[in-house]
């Protein structure tokens, strides 16, 4: 997703986003750090989105492999449209990649109905929607793990490193002298 590895990159020091100056203390900082998160959870949401939507249609696919043709194009289709029901409804809107996505997930079904071939459907919905799916939330996946190290890494440097000087001065200044 490019939304996640814009926010990699400007965690890792491209300046992507360079209108915000560097903070001039902690409370700075903060405020920087609340800006990137709501910068970067619209791309949170849609690798979320993605997801769902493989789990949608991989359930889909699913229900082609009942016995019964008919049932099973009636049940994938009922699955699909459950999914883009629900979402519909939902606020931000799912992306037109993905609103593009379920619809040629609905055309295959569509145009191997005629047929009663529910594995020919099952093919077609595999290789042409499920699979490349699959490795578009797989890269999400990645770069999402990259932010989450990112972040950790920022956290473990404020805590094992400044946290304890700062601490340890404080300690020192309050010691009672003789």
């Amino acid at each position: 997703m490019k939304g996640v590895l814009a926010a990699v990159l400007m965690l890792t020091g491209t300046s992507l986003f360079a209108q915000f100056p560097p903070a001039r203390d902690l409370r700075d900082a903060v405020r920087l750090l609340q800006e990137t998160q709501r910068q970067i959870e619209p791309a949170i949401a849609a690798v979320r989105d993605e997801a769902a939507l493989l789990n949608t249609l991989a359930k889909a696919e699913k229900q082609l492999k009942d016995a019964q043709p008919m049932s099973s194009f009636d049940e994938a289709g009922k699955v699909i449209n459950e999914f883009a029901d629900r979402r519909a409804g939902i606020d931000p809107p799912l992306s037109r990649e993905l609103r593009k996505t379920i619809e040629d997930a609905r055309q295959i079904l569509a145009a191997t109905r005629p047929m009663m071939n529910a594995g020919a459907a099952r093919e077609r919905l595999h290789h042409e929607i499920v699979h490349p799916l699959q490795q578009k939330v797989i890269r999400s996946a990645g770069e999402l793990q990259q932010l989450a190290q990112q972040f950790q890494f920022m956290q473990q440097r404020a805590v094992s490193q400044v946290l304890p000087e700062a601490l340890n001065a404080v300690g020192y200044a309050a010691t009672d002298l003789p």
